[in-house]
């Protein structure tokens, strides 16, 4: 049965079940009514004898009134159903033989839910129906009905398919029952309560259309932003290259020209990332009202009116459960609604009802949004309870007392997730009181993370060194080793030869001469170092003249001969002569 049946079938059964309860004689053939209305409701209905029907093709072709939504008929109903008790509709059969049947329903988190007994008993429920408008791109109607329990003025969800049988009798009330009014009102506030969701829900008949504007707009902010992203990345590929050079330049002076330019580089691209975050917040904010603009022509009306009220009893049984699981256990009170064959279990804290409960360390009965779970051992602690709670205070996951580890540096709680151990003190620290190595991009304690002082870069204790001469720490990228006094240098504290033109600490070399070639000795043309020289270079047979020094890498020989002189510097690691020039000598 589609919606526009189901609202004829519920009018029509109005309708019938008022004309009953006024004791006014009602004919019908072939779909058409003959209603002799009572003497006593003669000017409410104007006049005695009225022709109705609930078919539209009856309605076409015999003069009757068509009583549907909206029709005068129905409109004289619903008003006096507001000046007096609801139309009565009966009684809703009985479905189970016991709760027990249907226990199951509720459902323990890790635990179980035993039947200790249970009691049966009558109970009324008031049946309000509304007609709901909505407009908007398009618009339509539909049909609501919220039930009220008379007594406790509490909402009551009975599935569609349960059928109130009018033949069971009858259920009388004192005219103009203050009650009636009171449940109406409940009803109202829970309709209006519902709005909101149900245009929500409205907003999917036009979701194609809205989705395909939307959409426009996407693509549009993506693109503005991977252009963004383009331009940063333009420059950080020169950066790149200034980073290539300098592990390829051979001296001191060409790799200090390239971290000159590198150095300007990264500033470039700092100023351009600051101008790409702010053209950024502008696109965003700039999407977000167009956003807004968009779904707001694609956002509906509502409102909503009462068509009727129908009045009918069902069965409750007051339960009591045994509720338990391997941390806790506890005796409760519940009820069972025979109609919809389902528990109503209140929340200790929220007094909501919840076939899915919890029940916490401390045996209150929770929702499942008011407890929390331990993400360790898996206890329930609901919100009267929080102080045996500690949630991870950046995931807001948490862990119970028994559980629970704090940060060694800040004292919040952390989970196991932002939980850090640092691989050099062994200190068990939040995510935020880490910082993360660039070079092995491990999180370490604050302490054991040095910031590299020539290019700025986080590094760790273990992947940092420190320069002899300024006691800097310096990053592997920026760090020169000294063959003469075998220490780290940075390329702030460098210096050059003058002689074999070779990089060492400043510290290593004094007046443009390192300490190396500052102890030349002596040696013999004929001696196995010189062979060996020469045998790379046969010019320098010539030579007769040598002196030698050397250092852990590099050896120096001074060779002369009667109308020249020559430097050599053979790198021991290389196994090749890397300086060969005349002249030299001081």
């Amino acid at each position: 049965m589609d919606e526009q049946q189901v609202i004829l079938q519920h009018s029509k059964d109005l309708t019938l079940g008022y004309l009953k309860k006024i004791d006014a004689k009602i004919n019908e053939s072939h779909g058409l009514y003959t209603i002799e209305i009572p003497p006593q409701f003669e000017k409410i209905f104007g006049g005695i004898r009225k022709r109705i029907t609930f078919e539209s093709d009856v309605a076409d072709t015999h003069s009757c009134e068509f009583v549907v939504l909206g029709s005068n008929f129905l409109a004289i109903i619903l008003n006096e159903i507001r000046k007096q008790a609801p139309v009565i509709g009966g009684h809703l059969k009985k479905q189970a033989k016991s709760p027990s049947e249907f226990l199951d329903n509720i459902k323990v988190h890790n635990g179980t839910a035993t039947l200790v007994k249970s009691s049966e008993e009558a109970r009324i429920a008031i049946r309000f129906y509304f007609n709901i408008n909505i407009k908007s791109v398009k618009s339509s109607s539909m049909l609501r009905w919220i039930d009220i329990d008379f007594e406790t003025l509490e909402p009551i969800e009975f599935p569609e398919d349960v059928e109130i049988d009018s033949s069971l009798g009858k259920i009388r009330y004192k005219k103009n029952n203050p009650q009636v009014d009171n449940c109406f009102s409940k009803a109202s506030e829970i309709l209006e309560s519902e709005i909101k969701p149900l245009a929500n829900k409205y907003v999917e008949l036009s979701k194609d259309n809205l989705r395909r504007d939307l959409d426009s707009l996407e693509q549009s902010h993506k693109k503005r932003l991977n252009e963004i992203s383009q331009d940063i990345s333009y420059h950080e590929s020169k950066l790149h290259d200034f980073d290539r050079k300098i592990l390829r330049a051979r001296s001191y002076e060409t790799q200090g020209k390239y971290r000159k330019q590198a150095k300007i580089q990264r500033g470039r691209i700092k100023k351009e990332e600051q101008k790409a975050q702010q053209q950024i917040e502008r696109l965003e904010n700039d999407k977000n009202v167009q956003e807004e603009q968009i779904e707001k022509r694609y956002r509906p009306t509502i409102d909503f009116s009462t068509i009727a009220g129908q009045a009918f009893s069902y069965t409750m049984s007051k339960c009591t459960l045994n509720i338990e699981n391997k941390f806790s256990k506890n005796k409760i009170k519940a009820e069972f609604l025979d109609p919809s064959q389902s528990f109503v279990v209140i929340c200790d804290n929220c007094d909501i009802n919840s076939e899915q409960i919890h029940l916490c360390v401390n045996s209150h009965v929770g929702c499942n949004l008011c407890t929390e779970q331990c993400l360790n051992c898996e206890k329930d602690v609901c919100q009267q309870c929080s102080n045996q709670f500690n949630p991870c205070y950046i995931c807001k996951d948490g862990l119970c007392n028994d559980c629970s580890e704090k940060c060694g540096s800040c004292s919040e709680t952390t989970c196991e997730n932002h939980l850090i151990q640092c691989p050099h003190c062994s200190k068990n620290l939040c995510y935020f009181c880490s910082d993360s190595c660039e070079v092995c991009s491990k999180r370490f304690c604050d302490r054991t993370i040095q910031e590299c002082f020539m290019c700025g870069k986080r590094i760790c204790k273990i992947d940092s060194e420190i320069c002899v001469d300024c006691e800097q720490y310096v990053c592997p990228t920026d760090r020169e080793f000294c063959v003469i006094c075998n220490k780290i240098h940075c390329g702030n504290d460098s210096a050059v030869c003058k002689i074999c033109e070779q990089i060492y600490s400043k510290g290593c070399v004094q007046n443009n001469y390192c300490n190396t070639c500052n102890n030349f000795i002596p040696i013999s043309s004929d001696s196995s170092e010189v062979s060996e020289i020469v045998s790379m270079d046969s010019e320098l047979e010539k030579f007769k003249k040598w002196e030698h020094t050397s250092n852990s890498r590099f050896s120096m020989y001074k060779a002369k001969k009667m109308f020249g002189k020559k430097i050599i510097v053979y790198d021991k690691q290389q196994k090749q002569i890397i300086v060969n020039k005349k002249g030299g000598w001081r």
